[in-house]
């Protein structure tokens, strides 16, 4: 009975634990504007008003969530984070359910973001 239960709880802290990399994600923020959108592929796409390219790259087996993911393209160097938590969007007057923290060479800019199918 205790071997049950042991597993049984293993199984719950996984599934809890997991993430929907069955689902594209996607974030936007503003001052200036930009855009993070990553494909069910995990291929990742960042924007900014002013910038000359688009980055673009796969992310590979890393985690969406709750990881500080760092990629150098060139001389710019992308790091972003994906937060579990309420983030209210003003210029969508919105509630999102994941905060997107943004440095670019590092500066920060913040938006929110969601998952979608």
């Amino acid at each position: 009975m205790k071997k049950v239960l042991l597993i049984l709880i293993s199984v719950l802290l996984l599934a809890s634990c997991s993430e929907n990399i069955d689902q594209s994600f996607s974030a936007s923020g503003d001052n200036p504007m930009w855009s993070l959108s990553i494909s069910k592929e995990k291929d990742v796409r960042f924007s900014m008003k002013g910038m000359d390219k688009e980055i673009v790259y796969n992310m590979g087996g890393e985690k969406y969530t709750e990881s500080l993911h760092k990629h150098q393209d060139g001389d710019l160097l992308l790091e972003f984070n994906i937060l579990e938590r309420e983030c209210h969007n003003y210029t969508k007057e919105k509630t999102e359910t994941f905060q997107v923290i943004i440095r670019l060479n590092g500066e920060k800019f913040l938006g929110c973001g969601k998952f979608r199918d």
